[in-house]
C-alpha cells in the first residue's frame, strides 16, 4: 500500500500573509488527512506556524541568506548564497515531497518551487525558461487583481482557502490558532474599564495612519470613558511609543512580545485599532474586534480582518487606493480620516454611544465585515451611508462572475445588482466580440496544429491575426480600471499555459478567452445605461476584421 504524499508549503512571507493562510492549511489537511504537512518560513516566524495545528513540521530559513545584498555591506557574497541555496534544496529534496505549494510571488519562493517540483509545482513557480507560472486559478485571479487595483473582490483568506479543491466549499474556513498554543493571560492586575490596543506601525510607511492621530484617538477615548490603552508593535516600532508620552493609563508593549504572546495580549483586549498589518490579523484569529485603517495601497476587500463584525475605515478619496507599483507620496489620503471619527467608531463598537451620524464621519468610508449569504466568503457592507458607491456596486456584480469562472459553476448574479457606468458597459460590449473572435481563432489554431505539416502558412496567419486582435482587446479593456483587471487576468493566464505542444496550448488559450467572455457579459447585461448604443461600440472597435487564416 502506497504512503500518502508528504506535502511542503513555501511560506517565506510576512506575518499577516502567514496568519491569513491558516484556513488554507485546514483545508489542505481535510484534502490529505493522512499526509505529513511541512512548511518553510522565515526563522523569525517559526513560532507563528507552531500555532497552526495542521502543520506537522516547520523548516526555517533566513531571508538574508536567500537574497544576498552586496550593496548593503552584509558579509555574504554570491558564492556563499549559491552554496546555501544548494544545501537548502538538497535537504528539502531528501524529504521526497509528493506535493509542493507556493502561495507567494517572491522570486526565492518561485525558484525553490521550481527546483523542488519543476514547472508543475502548485501555486506560483517558474517555467522552463525561468518565467513566472501560476498553477492555480485563484492565485491567477489574485495576481491579476493586484496589477489592477482596487478590483479584488475576495479576501485573501478566502483566496488562499479556495486554492484547495476537493473538499466541501465551507469546510475549514475558520481563522483561529491552536487554543493550547496561546498562553492564557492573567487578568487579575487589569485595570477597570475597556482595554483598547493600538498598533500604529505597518509594513510600509505609505500604509500608516499618522501616529499623532493614534495619540489623538487615545486622548479622546480617555476623556469620555475609562480606557486602558495598550501599545503593540514590533521592535522597529519602538520609537512610536514616544508619541504617547504623558498620557495616563497607557501600557507600552511594543517589541516586548512573541507572536504567541501578542495573541494572548490581544485576546484580553476589547478592541484593536490598527493599520493594515500582521497584528491586525492576529487579533482577528483570537476573535478580538478590530477597527482597521486602510491607508495607501491597503485594500479592505482584499485584506480586511477575517471574521464577523470588524470595522474597516478607508479615506473617501477618488485616488484611493494607491497602486503598489506607484506609491503616492502625498499624505492627503491619511489625513482625510479624522481622529474624532475613529474615536467615535471605537466608542460605538464598545457600546458606549449611539451610532455616529454621517456628518461625523466625513472624509471616511466605513464598512463592516461579514459573510456573504450567496457564496459564504467574507464581504464588506457599507455602514452609516446610503449613498451608492460605484466600486461597491461593481464588486457585488463581479463576485459571482469570478466564482462562475474560477470554480466552473453556473453564473448566479444576485437579483437587483447593476451598475450605471456607460463607458464600462460600452467597453465590455465592444470587447466581447473581439474575445469571441480570439476564442474562435485559438480553436482554428488548435485544428491547424493537428495537421501542422500542411498548415504552416495557416498557423502563421492565425498567429498574426491573434496578435492583432489581442492588441485591439488591450486597447478597449485598458480604458477602465475594472476591465484592466480582466486584461491582467488574461495576461497572467496566457503566461501560465501548462501544455508543451501548440495544439494543446491553443486549446488552453481558447478556454481563457471563453472565461473572459463570461466575465464581460454581466458588465453590459446588468447596466442601467443604454450600453448597446451602436455608435459608441463602433468607436471602440475596428471597422473590419480581416480573416488572415485563409491566406496562403
Amino acid at each position: 500500500m502506497s504512503q500518502p504524499p508528504k506535502i511542503l508549503v513555501l511560506s517565506i512571507t510576512r506575518l499577516g500573509d502567514i496568519v491569513q493562510s491558516i484556513p488554507f492549511f485546514r483545508r489542505l489537511r481535510l484534502r490529505h488527512p493522512q499526509s505529513e504537512i511541512h512548511v518553510l518560513v522565515e526563522a523569525c516566524f517559526a513560532d507563528v506556524m507552531h500555532l497552526v495545528p495542521e502543520v506537522d513540521r516547520v523548516h526555517t530559513v533566513r531571508l538574508e541568506d536567500l537574497i544576498p545584498n552586496l550593496a548593503s555591506g552584509r558579509p555574504h557574497n554570491l558564492g556563499e548564497a549559491t552554496s546555501f541555496y544548494r544545501r537548502l534544496v538538497a535537504d528539502l529534496q531528501a524529504e521526497n515531497y509528493g506535493e509542493v505549494w507556493n502561495l507567494t510571488h517572491t522570486r526565492p519562493s518561485m525558484v525553490l518551487n521550481f527546483l523542488l517540483a519543476g514547472e508543475h509545482g502548485r501555486g506560483v513557480t517558474l517555467d522552463a525558461y525561468g518565467l513566472q507560472r501560476v498553477n492555480s486559478p485563484w492565485l491567477t485571479y489574485f495576481f491579476a487583481t493586484n496589477l489592477a487595483r482596487p478590483w479584488c473582490q475576495f479576501n485573501l483568506v478566502d483566496i488562499y482557502a479556495n486554492c484547495v479543491s476537493g473538499v466541501d466549499w465551507q469546510a475549514g474556513r475558520d481563522l483561529s490558532f491552536r487554543e493550547d498554543a496561546v498562553p492564557k493571560r492573567d487578568t487579575v492586575g487589569r485595570r477597570a474599564g475597556a482595554r483598547i490596543a493600538l498598533h500604529a506601525g505597518a509594513s510600509q510607511k505609505s500604509k500608516q495612519w499618522p501616529v499623532e492621530a493614534f495619540r489623538a484617538v487615545a486622548e479622546r477615548l480617555a476623556r469620555h470613558s475609562i480606557v486602558e490603552v495598550v501599545l503593540i508593535g514590533g521592535r522597529r516600532d519602538a520609537d512610536m511609543a514616544e508619541a504617547f508620552r504623558g498620557l495616563p493609563r497607557v501600557v507600552n508593549a511594543i517589541g516586548q512580545t512573541s507572536v504567541p504572546g501578542l495573541a494572548s495580549l490581544l485576546s484580553s483586549c476589547d478592541v484593536l485599532i490598527s493599520n493594515d498589518s500582521g497584528p491586525m490579523h492576529v487579533a482577528a484569529a483570537v476573535k478580538t474586534p478590530v477597527i482597521a485603517l486602510t491607508i495607501g495601497s491597503a485594500l479592505g476587500s482584499e485584506t480586511a480582518p477575517y471574521g464577523e463584525g470588524h470595522l474597516v475605515i478607508e479615506p473617501d478619496s477618488p485616488c484611493f487606493p494607491c497602486s503598489p507599483q506607484h506609491p503616492c507620496t502625498d499624505t492627503a489620503c491619511a489625513s482625510r480620516v479624522s481622529a474624532d471619527a475613529v474615536a467615535a467608531l471605537a466608542e460605538w463598537h464598545l457600546g458606549r454611544r449611539s451610532a455616529p451620524p454621517p456628518d461625523d464621519l466625513a472624509g471616511a468610508r466605513v464598512y463592516r465585515t461579514g459573510f456573504s449569504p450567496h457564496d459564504g466568503c467574507l464581504e464588506l457592507a457599507r455602514q452609516f451611508s446610503a449613498r451608492p458607491f460605484e466600486r461597491d456596486e461593481l464588486h457585488k456584480l463581479m463576485r459571482p462572475a469570478w466564482l462562475s469562472v474560477l470554480e466552473e459553476r453556473p453564473l448566479e448574479v444576485p437579483p437587483g445588482e447593476a451598475h450605471d457606468s456607460a463607458d464600462l458597459a460600452a467597453r465590455a460590449l465592444a470587447a466581447e466580440p473581439v474575445a469571441r473572435e480570439l476564442r474562435g481563432t485559438a480553436r482554428q489554431l488548435e485544428h491547424a496544429a493537428a495537421h501542422a505539416s500542411g498548415k504552416l502558412r495557416t498557423i502563421e496567419n492565425l498567429g498574426t491575426l491573434m496578435r492583432r486582435r489581442e492588441e485591439e482587446l488591450a486597447r478597449i479593456l485598458g480604458g477602465h480600471g475594472l476591465l484592466k483587471s480582466l486584461l491582467a487576468y488574461v495576461t497572467v493566464a496566457r503566461a501560465s499555459l501548462t501544455a508543451d505542444d501548440l495544439g494543446a496550448q491553443a486549446q488552453e488559450t481558447a478556454a481563457i478567452y471563453d472565461r473572459l467572455i463570461r466575465l464581460l457579459q454581466p458588465l453590459f447585461q446588468a447596466s442601467k445605461t443604454t450600453s448597446s448604443d451602436k455608435a459608441t461600440v463602433t468607436s471602440l472597435t475596428e471597422d473590419t476584421h480581416e480573416d488572415l487564416s485563409q491566406r496562403t
